[in-house]
């Protein structure tokens, strides 16, 4: 499945830009029927589907537009689905249907266009909806755990549609290590940068998103309460079975916190059962797998409180007041609250640091692959993890298999920015046994091999 998200992902980037598909991997059944079950992936039919538009022959591109137009009467009723919010896949979904919208009106589908508009008009006002004062977008909903939820590529295509500060969040997805240039979504939205700013106009112009956002269905209620201290955003359950939710944040001028704690574990395959709500002047989560958490919503006077779908009844809350009658809430920092990963020392010293790499396109050796494990971004817990297997492949082949390393790989949570890189090492670590075996280390004693320490367990995932 990871090889189908890096192929049609690319893919739809190549038929934006007006080139051929690199591959031909977006051929074969479209997947609708599963992601209108549920049982289904959402975002891998939405980008088979958007290259078939512009790829496929006559009647490929007949059907593609009859499944287009099934596909947005299912979002007018279940909204992105079961990958509602997700800030893994999310903006995969926005630009899948901008390249919709781009063809329908070139191609003489305005029916399509106006089904494609609606669904981004959504995305625009959604996005309004949970924009926080300093420009963080605390966008939560399922299909989002175990990555740490920075600033990335969803504020980089929120400011390129709104005419916003695009240098600001690639100079933020920089310092973050994720390799922006180098990834499809920069070339995506490139291409598709005017449908962007057409279908987002109603908002760049001052629109207000609870008066301009269709009044389409959605899987979970969706919360949004805004006071004079700051920004909450929650859902209260999970709907996916496939990767765990964030199911709330609350941004403050002094911090920004996630529900469960910085994205929370990577678990993959399992239905995590929460419950997000307010509960006094806390935001309280609960889950079978991780735990009880909470954290407190902003004080001040409410502002303004929104649950989507719009007539949802709204959750009472209870917001602190200010601490000094009459203070007003202090001036907004102007740094962006993060979550940084812990420095290491690398065993072998990596490339230029600024930016991720260029898939390999010819084998490497174990150092050079090493090397560029250490420049995955990683939840802080998830760091000596980090070194131990970039160590273990730069010693390769003495130590553990390359099935064991590549386990302990897959367990990283890794941010939506360097998802493809990490996949193209993934693959690279699993090439690496297919390479003829290097004779195994001996002893001078028993000229026996070497067997390599008992390997701890990888930790949380």
């Amino acid at each position: 499945m990871a090889g189908d998200e890096q192929f049609l992902s690319w893919d739809l980037a190549d038929v934006v830009a007006g080139k051929p598909p690199r591959d031909d991997k977006w051929r074969g059944a479209s997947g609708i029927g599963a992601l209108q079950s549920g049982e289904g992936s959402i975002n891998l039919p939405m980008l088979r589907l958007g290259v078939t538009l512009r790829a496929g022959n006559p009647a490929e591109q007949a059907e593609a537009v009859a499944n287009w137009k099934d596909l947005f009467q299912f979002f007018q009723k279940q909204w992105m689905g079961t990958e509602l919010g997700s800030r893994i896949y999310g903006v995969w979904h926005m630009l899948a249907v901008a390249s919709v919208l781009d063809w329908a009106e070139k191609n003489g589908e305005p029916d399509l266009a106006k089904l494609a508009q609606g669904w981004l008009l959504h995305w625009w006002c959604l996005l309004k909806l949970v924009e926080a004062p300093d420009g963080r977008l605390l966008m939560v909903g399922m299909r989002s755990g175990g990555h740490e939820p920075n600033a990335g590529f969803l504020e980089w295509t929120w400011a390129l549609a709104t005419d916003g500060p695009v240098d600001r969040w690639e100079a933020v997805a920089k310092e973050l290590n994720l390799g922006l240039r180098q990834n499809w979504i920069y070339s995506a939205a490139l291409s598709l940068k005017e449908a962007l700013r057409t279908s987002a106009a109603p908002i760049r112009q001052g629109g207000d998103p609870a008066a301009l956002i269709p009044r389409y269905g959605l899987v979970e209620p969706y919360h949004v309460l805004r006071t004079e201290g700051g920004l909450a955003v929650w859902i209260e359950h999970n709907q996916n079975g496939n990767t765990t939710p964030v199911a709330g944040a609350v941004w403050t001028p002094k911090s920004l916190d996630w529900l469960p704690k910085d994205g929370g574990n990577r678990i993959r395959q399992k239905f995590e059962q929460i419950d997000c709500r307010p509960q006094g002047n806390l935001l309280v989560y609960d889950s079978n797998f991780q735990g009880h958490q909470e954290i407190p919503l902003p004080p001040g006077k409410v502002l303004a409180q929104v649950t989507l779908p719009l007539g949802t009844a709204m959750p009472d809350v209870v917001v602190q007041p200010d601490t000094v009658p009459g203070e007003t809430t202090p001036p907004i920092p102007p740094t962006i609250p993060t979550t940084p990963t812990t420095p290491t020392t690398p065993t072998t010293p990596p490339a230029d640091p600024g930016t991720t790499p260029a898939p390999p396109s010819t084998a490497r050796t174990p150092q050079a692959i090493a090397a560029d494990v250490l420049k995955l971004a990683v939840p802080k817990k998830q760091v000596p993890l980090r070194q131990r297997i970039a160590d273990e492949i730069a010693r390769f082949p003495a130590g553990p298999t390359s099935a064991e390393i590549g386990a302990d790989l897959a367990t990283l949570g890794i941010s939506q920015g360097q998802l493809d890189f990490w996949h193209q090492l993934e693959r690279e670590v699993a090439a690496l046994g297919e390479a003829p075996a290097a004779p195994p280390t001996t002893t001078p004693a028993s000229g026996l091999p070497r067997a390599h320490p008992e390997r701890p367990d990888p930790g949380p995932k």
